[in-house]
């Protein structure tokens, strides 16, 4: 495949699977997040690699019950960022402290969306390859039945 059609393929596979991974994440609840915004896919060393925060898989995975505990600044920083308050009459150490432990009690339920991301960025790569391939198959098998008359 020349370079020029490959770059320009990649680039467009890219840009499909960008989105849709966006649209799944979306379907998540997790449209405009942090998380959201960190995903992007690259190509590098021949293969699509998607790059995110480290948490990403965690938010998939979810967190087993009885597992290191959640450093309370974390959520400290977390509820600030999410804008949520206290209880009256709590600081955010209390609260933080509550949302640690149940948190390290009950565990976390895991988003389960890295395998439709995967498949679907997979799939969209594989349609895009061969309708690019079949076509430039198409053109070379035209250019070489085709000849003059003399």
């Amino acid at each position: 495949m020349p370079q020029r059609l490959k770059k320009k393929l990649v680039k467009e596979i890219i840009k499909e699977i960008n989105y849709s991974t966006k649209v799944i994440l979306d379907l998540y609840g997790l449209g405009g997040t942090d998380l959201w915004k960190s995903v992007e896919w690259k190509y590098q060393n021949e293969a699509f690699v998607l790059w995110a925060y480290d948490y990403f898989v965690w938010v998939d995975k979810g967190r087993a019950p009885r597992t290191k505990r959640i450093p309370p600044l974390e959520i400290i920083k977390w509820m600030k960022k999410k804008r949520i308050t206290p209880y009256p009459g709590q600081t955010y150490n209390d609260a933080a402290f509550h949302i640690t432990n149940a948190i390290y009690k009950v565990g976390l339920k895991g988003k389960n969306y890295i395998n439709n991301v995967t498949e679907d960025a997979q799939e969209i790569a594989t349609i895009m390859i061969a309708d690019v391939l079949s076509e430039a198959i198409a053109k070379e098998i035209a250019e070489t039945m085709t000849f003059n008359l003399p």
